[in-house]
């Protein structure tokens, strides 16, 4: 099932109690949760349970929420991040939710036999578990091809481990791969995968968002946006949308036209702190600064703040090969990488001046570890990670010592 087909079933009130959202695109997926929220709750107010399927995940907190009867609400909607990072305990506990290892007795003849007999699967759902007085238990050493008939067997009856009226929606958010024991065992209604847009579609779908503010949207703009903001609708209609509010105060004519200086004047000037702005704090080589504006990009999640920092490094590094490789002027610099903002010349102005070629290469490189560990890592640790880039960044270059061992001499100085 596709994501459209998705948002009509959920329009139509067409639900399944277990959901595995995977792929790539994420404002799509937060799209459809708010779909589903709004059809699960109605005017009621949402009783959302949110987990992380990392090292703080506690199965047995999270079995209680599954099973657990509210008082004050009868439906709840639980959402599992981070799926692929599920382990084997976890991934147990989710198969058993879709094919259940213990059924009762008396459900499970009064109940799962007779509509199995209905769907003519009786005698072939009976195969694969054993009378145990009490329960029925599902036999030991099933293979993967055997559970995933069992999962249609009850998906055939519309069966499953879990109250009618709790919601569950499991998400990926990086593209490693999610465990055979989860994705085997989902139907095709249950299991949506939410694919980007094509590379060639991207730009028609931005002119597309500026065209509902009456706005225009050049050839370089575009490519600038698509650079710097993170590669989802959600983030990019959100950007989109404070860019073209902004406009008015930043408009040099009345052109309606966004050009790729509109939108640096609008990330320079903005009030909020941006990779931009901690870029600029990281060239000046102030790392007081840098680790406050970073504290409070991430504390206020923006999505952003890799794409923006690896667009800035990106041109900074163009720019130091093109000063000391190339032996090019500042001047025929900015010409070549048409910096024509002035905040924009000054900043790369001092960069050359405190940060050498070498060095950058090194910090471009980390970066691509930097975006993995802030997808993986415990929430805890991500900022950690953060700063650590950040204190590399700042004092590892040769013009201070730190990373040569001299702490006395970086200390000295990054004294305010």
């Amino acid at each position: 099932m596709n994501v459209n087909e998705l948002r009509t079933r959920i329009s139509r009130g067409i639900l399944e109690n277990i959901y595995l959202f995977s792929g790539p695109e994420i404002g799509e997926k937060l799209e459809m949760i708010g779909l589903l929220r709004e059809k699960i709750f109605g005017n009621e107010k949402p009783v959302v349970y949110t987990f992380y399927c990392a090292n703080e995940f506690d199965p047995v907190e999270f079995t209680d929420t599954m099973s657990s009867n509210l008082l004050f609400s009868e439906k709840k909607m639980v959402i599992v991040k981070n799926i692929e990072q599920a382990n084997r305990n976890m991934t147990g506990i989710l198969e058993n939710l879709i094919v259940p290892s213990r059924i009762m007795s008396d459900n499970f003849e009064s109940g799962v036999m007779k509509k199995s007999s209905v769907a003519k699967k009786e005698k072939e759902l009976a195969a694969y578990y054993t009378n145990e007085g009490e329960y029925y238990c599902v036999k030991e050493g099933l293979k993967d091809s055997e559970r995933k008939k069992i999962a249609v067997f009850f998906n055939a009856i519309g069966y499953c481990n879990i109250d009618p009226d709790t919601y569950l929606v499991m998400l990926n958010e990086t593209s490693d791969r999610i465990p055979a024991g989860i994705t085997n065992i989902l139907s095709q209604n249950q299991h949506i995968i939410f694919w980007e847009m094509f590379e060639n579609q991207k730009p028609v779908w931005v002119r597309q968002e500026f065209k509902k503010y009456n706005l225009f949207v050049d050839d370089a703009a575009v490519e600038f946006i698509l650079d710097m903001i993170e590669n989802n609708k959600y983030f990019l209609e959100n950007e989109i949308r404070n860019i073209a509010l902004s406009y008015d105060g930043l408009k040099k004519d009345d052109k309606r036209l966004i050009t790729r200086d509109t939108i640096e004047e609008y990330l320079y000037h903005s009030k909020e702190e941006t990779s931009f702005s901690l870029f600029s704090a990281m060239v000046d080589g102030n790392l007081s600064k840098s680790l406050e504006i970073a504290e409070k990009i991430f504390y206020s999640n923006d999505e952003s703040l890799l794409n923006g920092l690896l667009w800035s490094l990106r041109r900074f590094l163009r720019a130091l090969d093109l000063y000391e490789n190339q032996n090019m002027s500042i001047e025929e610099i900015f010409q070549v990488l048409q910096i024509t903002a002035k905040k924009g010349r000054e900043e790369m102005n001092r960069g050359l001046k405190n940060y050498g070629y070498s060095h950058v290469s090194l910090m471009f490189y980390h970066l691509s570890g930097l975006d993995y560990d802030l997808k993986i890592l415990p929430d805890e640790l991500k900022l950690v990670r953060l700063q650590e880039f950040l204190v590399n960044f700042i004092g590892g270059d040769i013009k201070n010592l730190f990373l040569s061992g001299d702490l006395l001499t970086f200390q000295a100085n990054n004294i305010d």
